[in-house]
């Protein structure tokens, strides 16, 4: 192959790669439809010793653009800062982001409202129920945002397992919705197992 089609073939690469990186790293439009996984809006930026605040995290220089749509950090022990922007183009002016994976250690979410990281959730699995905010073990937070308004999350994680951020987005009656559903499933699993161990007992 020329050099002139081997540059040609190296700038159509470094177009493609670029495109890609403007996707990952720009809004998450949330309409009234449910999202899928919201990795690859995602920014990512490890904090090896665990020492940023969530001012430093957000100057950082070194985030890179996520490849998946669940991100799969590893079993480092590491921080890791996750950056995203949401826009709301719902019908609603609240957006709930939802992580459904319980065993993080600890998570910290930020609301960047007017330049200043302010703290709208503290949770995770080493921290006493007490101290998480809102009250309880759901990796649930709620955002406010008027239509066509967009705001900036960021996100601290930490565990000593195996650590995966599986963000969905949702309006908050969407949300109801699929927890709804979600306890009917579960309920009705609990009762075929209950009528299984019934049977073996009376069997066996």
């Amino acid at each position: 192959m020329s050099t002139s089609r081997l540059f040609l073939l190296a700038l159509l690469v470094h177009a493609l790669l670029g495109s890609i990186q403007v996707k990952a790293t720009g809004p998450v439009v949330i309409t009234d439809q449910p999202t899928s996984p919201l990795g690859r809006a995602m920014s990512i930026a490890e904090d090896k010793h665990s020492s940023w605040s969530p001012e430093v995290a957000l100057t950082r220089p070194d985030f890179k653009s996520c490849d998946q749509d669940v991100p799969n950090l590893g079993c480092s022990g590491s921080a890791f800062w996750l950056k995203l922007t949401v826009r709301n183009s719902s019908t609603s002016d609240h957006i709930v982001l939802h992580i459904p994976h319980p065993e993080i250690d600890e998570l910290d979410v930020y609301e960047i409202i007017e330049g200043q990281p302010t703290l709208i959730a503290r949770n995770g699995q080493m921290r006493p129920l007490e101290a998480t905010y809102p009250n309880g073990r759901q990796f649930t937070f709620k955002i406010n945002l008027n239509d066509q308004e967009e705001s900036t999350i960021l996100i601290r994680a930490k565990s000593i397992k195996q650590l995966q951020i599986p963000l969905l987005a949702y309006t908050e009656s969407k949300f109801t919705s699929v927890k709804l559903d979600r306890n009917i499933y579960l309920g009705l699993y609990a009762g075929m197992m209950i009528v299984l161990a019934l049977y073996n007992f009376f069997i066996f």
